[in-house]
């Protein structure tokens, strides 16, 4: 029998993840007590429970976990797709340690049912396993998450979460880099599951926007003071919004069902858009000749109407498109 390297810790993940980035064949992987997510929040009303919006944003992390498996097992990035027992080996554990206010959510029975997903690509599943669980636990990631949907506050809130990324090292802003190469990488191979990263940096925001009334939580490590954790609260002051039309030759990266409408991810040569599409604008017609596009890889040349929001965060949405004949190339790489 093959000898198994079991992955006990985040350095362990770290150091496959950037063997299979040097293109090295990576050895049979079993996650053997990692990844977990360990969180303390300190303050009243913060013992031996979850309360409603920390239990969703858990629900968060398997719902990303789901529809991720579902991109490599079954071709789209949609939980709806998942079989009985595949849901089943997707089970997500939390505990809460008795009379404190520490949690411990273990995801490693979700990364090694993952990384045993059957496919013609078993190393990069294995690596999209690793990814997630890093996305997951790892603190210089939920740094970067943290500073990205940071982004939508005003300038004065923002001064408040400088320190977040700032206070990392060059060998983890290093490992920050890494994932983006490796969350590329896999795209190749499963254009869909990109979306699985904008969804993990949500889940980690309403995680913490969960504890705005604490006086500090600890999130692998990361350390947030009250100022922070009542900045990244969803609790927003009124904020200044532009809008703005954006016409290009566009990429389709990735189309997801979000209810009754989309959420696209859009690529030119100048910028990367993630924009909604839904009705009047939207119809089953479009949508059939969009995906047509997305998965030959035909450029679209697409009308986005762009919210700017306190001159930072652009929100999109796709108002109209047309399949483009003739177009230059527009690289999806590194």
């Amino acid at each position: 029998m093959a000898d198994v390297f079991k992955i006990t810790s985040e350095d362990d993940a770290w150091a496959i993840l950037e063997a299979w980035l040097n293109k090295q064949e990576l050895p049979i992987v079993e996650f053997d007590g990692w990844p977990r997510l360990n969180i303390a929040i300190r303050g009243a009303g913060y013992q031996s429970s979850l309360n409603t919006r920390q239990m969703s944003a858990f629900l968060d992390f398997k719902m990303v976990m789901g529809r991720a498996y579902s991109s490599i097992a079954h071709g789209a990035y949609d939980a709806r797709r998942l079989r009985g027992y595949e849901e089943e080996q997707l089970e997500l554990t939390t505990t809460v340690k008795k009379g404190s206010s520490i949690t411990e959510t273990d995801f490693t029975s979700l990364v090694n049912a993952f990384a045993g997903v059957v496919s013609n690509n078993p190393q990069t599943s294995l690596a999209a396993a690793i990814v997630l669980g890093l996305l997951f636990v790892s603190k210089p990631l939920i740094a970067k998450h943290l500073d990205n949907r940071s982004k939508q506050l005003d300038s004065a809130e923002r001064l408040k979460l400088m320190s977040i990324i700032g206070s990392l090292t060059p060998g983890e802003k290093a490992r920050v880099r890494m994932m983006d190469r490796a969350v590329t990488k896999i795209g190749r191979t499963y254009p869909q599951f990109s979306q699985a990263l904008p969804d993990t940096t949500a889940a980690h925001w309403r995680l913490t926007a969960s504890a705005a009334d604490a006086d500090e939580m600890v999130v692998a490590g990361l350390e947030l003071n009250k100022k922070q954790l009542s900045a990244l609260s969803e609790r927003r002051a009124f904020r200044k919004v532009e809008i703005d039309t954006l016409e290009d030759d566009f990429l389709v990266l990735g189309m997801v069902r979000v209810q009754n409408s989309y959420r696209i991810q859009l690529k030119s040569r100048a910028t990367h858009i993630s924009a909604t599409y839904k009705t009047p604008q939207m119809t089953d017609a479009s949508i059939r000749l969009l995906s047509e596009c997305f998965h030959n890889r035909q450029l679209v040349r697409a009308q986005v109407e762009l919210k700017i929001i306190e001159k930072s965060q652009i929100l999109g949405r796709l108002m109209s498109f047309e399949p483009v004949v003739k177009a230059g190339r527009i690289d999806d790489g590194e």
